[in-house]
């Protein structure tokens, strides 16, 4: 219980922190169209990553403790090694759908976009997906 409690403080404290840094991003930089588009691009890759990391983490860490616990160093390496090859291709498959479905999504989240702002804001997705595939690796 104490551990939950800790992990569960230390979240809100990074959230805290994060929300005081795009505050303090937001008094020096002000709501420029580059910043909007950033934001915008960000938003859906970043939180689609966060989302299906804490759910890879809440599902792989019984089994990694487990696997510690009664398996040999080298199917401990074997489970690991599968983990981050499914990890892999998860991520890689959502990548590829996000930008299949760019346009709708891009259309959803920004629909009062000019079309030059909409440019630069899909030029940045498209440059931040390979960090969807990144986030995933760092999870595991």
């Amino acid at each position: 219980m104490s551990a939950t409690v800790l992990v569960a403080f230390l979240t809100v404290g990074v959230k805290v922190i994060s929300l005081g840094r795009e505050m303090l991003v937001a008094s020096h930089l002000g709501t420029t169209d580059a910043k909007d588009a950033f934001v915008t691009a960000w938003l859906i890759p970043g939180f689609l990553a966060w989302l299906i990391g804490s759910g890879i983490v809440g599902a792989l860490l019984p089994v990694f403790v487990e696997a510690r616990a009664k398996k040999s160093n080298a199917e401990m390496r074997d489970i690991f090694g599968e983990a981050m090859a499914i990890t892999i291709v998860l991520y890689v498959v959502i990548s590829l759908l996000l930008i299949e479905m760019s346009p709708v999504i891009l259309g959803v989240i920004a629909p009062g976009y000019s079309a030059e702002k909409l440019a630069l804001t899909h030029e940045l997705y498209l440059i931040l997906l390979p960090a969807v595939v990144l986030t995933g690796l760092v999870t595991v």
